[in-house]
C-alpha cells in the first residue's frame, strides 16, 4: 500500500513539474514573440537601381534591390490616419522627402516591415505629365512640414490598378499607435 502511494505521489509530482514547466517556457514563448512585434518598424526605403516605378510591377517583391538606409522609418512618422492613409513626419524625415529628385515618371519606393517587403509605391512630383497606376505618395512643394498622403493612381485613382495595399493589417498595427 505504502509503495503504491509512493507510486502515486512520484507520478503526480511528474505531471504538476510538466505541467509548470510548459507554463513556465509557453509564457516565455509568448513574451519573446510580443517583445519581437513590438520592436518591429515599417520602413519607407527608395529602390536602389534606376528602374522605372511601372517597370517594378514584373519583379517579385523579394528581388527588387533597396537602398542601403530607409528614407523614413514608423520612427519617423508623429501621426498616421488610417482613414485616408495620411501621415505626417518629423521635420527631419520631411526634408529629405522634400529634397528628392524625382523625375517625371516618379521614384520608386519599397515599403517594409524591417527588411520584409510588403508593397511597392512611388514618389510623384505634381509637375509631372505622366500617369502612374500604382500606390503614389506626392512630393511636397511646401517647405513647411505638412501631412503627406499614400494614394492609389496618379493624377487620380481612376488611374489606380492592382491591389491596394495600404490597409495590410501588419502594418497598419505597427502604425495605429501614431494617432
Amino acid at each position: 500500500m505504502a509503495m503504491r502511494r509512493n507510486f502515486i505521489q512520484s507520478r503526480l509530482f511528474f505531471i504538476l513539474l510538466t505541467v509548470a514547466l510548459f507554463i513556465l517556457f509557453y509564457s516565455k514563448g509568448v513574451e519573446a514573440m510580443e517583445k519581437k512585434q513590438r520592436n518591429q518598424k515599417v520602413y519607407f526605403y527608395l529602390v536602389e537601381s534606376a528602374l522605372k516605378p511601372d517597370e517594378l510591377n514584373n519583379i517579385p517583391l523579394s528581388k527588387i534591390v533597396l537602398e542601403k538606409r530607409a528614407l523614413f522609418s514608423s520612427e519617423d512618422i508623429l501621426k498616421y490616419n488610417s482613414d485616408n492613409h495620411s501621415f505626417l513626419l518629423t521635420d527631419e524625415a520631411y526634408r529629405r522627402v522634400l529634397e528628392l529628385k524625382i523625375p517625371v515618371e516618379g521614384r520608386a519606393f519599397v515599403v517594409t516591415i524591417d527588411k520584409k517587403p510588403i508593397y511597392v509605391g512611388a514618389f510623384w512630383s505634381v509637375f509631372s505629365s505622366v500617369s502612374y497606376d500604382g500606390i503614389t505618395i506626392m512630393q511636397p512643394i511646401n517647405k513647411e512640414n505638412e501631412e503627406l498622403k499614400i494614394q492609389l493612381g496618379y493624377p487620380k485613382k481612376e488611374f489606380f490598378r492592382g491591389q491596394d495595399h495600404r490597409n495590410n493589417p501588419e502594418i497598419l498595427k505597427l502604425l495605429s499607435q501614431k494617432k
